[in-house]
């Protein structure tokens, strides 16, 4: 089927593989990651129509829902993606379709073409470039060939399977985006399996675009990496509870929106912090950033700890790993019917100032206050950190004011052995007691 106008037409392409903009439903293999992308979609909210092909005025002739595969037309133009195909010959064919009375057909055909016999030596050395061709079947010009592809997994020098993700969070800054991503690309991970989620709020432009493009061409060796690119705009705080569903207790991740900036030794230092912390019943996550504030009346304070971790009952959003098991209770909070105000703490005026549902954090506030959580951060030194934040404008800043701490430049030997006992401090900067509750 040629897609523009229905045309039959049959790529020749040497007996050998090739990429058609179009699927081939009869017997379809969806690649895994591109079919849970696909599955994620909102189909109400998507019109599936593709200017110039003849199956979107197929879709539009058809009972709404019917017809499933222009949704993935739709899928295959926006990301620019290929079903790989092969036509053995004029009459034969690897699934045969009997064309019979139903859905498709209003009265049976009968087979389309006889089965392929037996295998064909030939096929064992596919081309190593598959040829592509496009919804008119004609071949695709390599200018226009999808970039930003990622190392199989035969060639990443990484251990096991990934029980780490790194999500980022982006939209229409596209430089800022490009920086973070670099400074995890510089980052030590000690030979771990990670992966990446890249993920885009809806949106239009050409800032947003090229949003997209850093991330589709960025390479990770390190794991998997998926781009996810919102239909709609949807806010920051949707992005930050729909980001990670922990799939069990020793999974970990880490959440950083597109104007940080990491040091190179971030990931080692929160693989040792739930390694000696983890199985605190308080502990709600580790953090990436410089401790500034005091939560009681906004003023500023940097906990001095002797450059040791330590807990603190407000968590830092720059650069937060949430433990895996509180994280998932907080997810399951019917956040209409709670009133996540703080009695005492200046985050709860700022969270009754600001649109309502936008500042996500003062739910984990209230979270924390309720479980007794707190929070494990690390001060190193009064001008360095283990994730800068660029305060650019955006939904935190109403003008940019630019970098608020050097970064880590490499691992303090002294962080190999941390106290046994997290020091712990309140809302209001001071020292408190451990808590006392049986461990995790």
């Amino acid at each position: 089927l040629r897609a523009t106008d229905g045309g039959k037409e049959s790529i020749k392409n040497n007996n050998e593989p090739f990429g058609y903009k179009l699927l081939g439903s009869w017997g379809f293999s969806p690649h895994p990651k591109h079919w849970k992308e696909f599955l994620a979609l909102d189909r109400n909210t998507v019109n599936p129509d593709v200017k110039g092909l003849i199956t979107s005025s197929w879709f539009k002739a058809v009972k709404k829902g019917s017809m499933w595969t222009q949704y993935f037309i739709w899928f295959s133009e926006k990301h620019n993606l290929y079903t790989v195909h092969l036509n053995p010959g004029d009459k034969l064919t690897l699934a045969a379709n009997f064309r019979e009375k139903g859905e498709h057909y209003k009265k049976t055909e009968g087979r389309d073409f006889d089965l392929v016999p037996q295998w064909n030596p030939a096929w064992d050395n596919p081309p190593k470039e598959l040829a592509l061709f496009g919804w008119n079947c004609k071949p695709v010009p390599k200018s226009s060939l999808p970039s930003g592809t990622v190392a199989p997994p035969a060639a990443q020098e990484v251990s096991g399977t990934s029980k780490f993700v790194i999500i980022v969070m982006g939209w229409k800054r596209f430089a800022s985006l490009k920086r973070l991503l670099l400074s995890l690309k510089k980052s030590d991970y000690e030979g771990d399996a990670v992966d990446l989620d890249i993920k885009i709020d809806g949106g239009s432009g050409a800032d947003w675009d090229k949003s997209i493009q850093v991330a589709n061409d960025f390479g990770w060796s390190q794991g998997r990496k998926r781009v996810l690119v919102s239909e709609e705009n949807k806010g920051l705080a949707h992005a930050w509870f729909s980001a990670w569903n922990p799939p069990s207790e020793d999974h970990h991740a880490i959440f950083l929106e597109d104007d940080i900036e990491v040091s190179p030794v971030w990931y080692r230092w929160i693989k040792l912090m739930y390694k000696e912390y983890g199985h605190l019943p308080y502990m709600a996550g580790a953090s990436l950033q410089h401790q500034t504030l005091r939560a009681t009346d906004g003023g500023k304070e940097s906990i001095k700890n002797n450059n040791e971790p330590f807990g603190y009952k407000l968590l830092g959003s720059w650069g937060f790993s949430p433990h895996p098991k509180h994280w998932k209770e907080f997810l399951a909070l019917d956040r209409n019917t709670v009133n996540p105000d703080v009695k005492g703490l200046i985050t709860s005026s700022w969270f009754k100032a600001v649109k309502k549902g936008s500042m996500w954090t003062q739910y984990f506030i209230w979270f924390s206050e309720k479980h007794n959580l707190y929070t494990v951060h690390l001060n190193p030194g009064d001008k360095l950190t283990l994730a800068a934040n660029f305060r650019e404008k955006g939904e935190h800043y109403k003008k940019t004011e630019g970098r608020d701490f050097d970064l880590v430049p490499q691992w303090n030997p002294a962080w190999d052995s941390p106290p046994k006992k997290l020091a712990l401090y309140g809302w209001n900067c001071k020292a408190v007691s451990t808590p006392s509750a049986r461990l995790l």
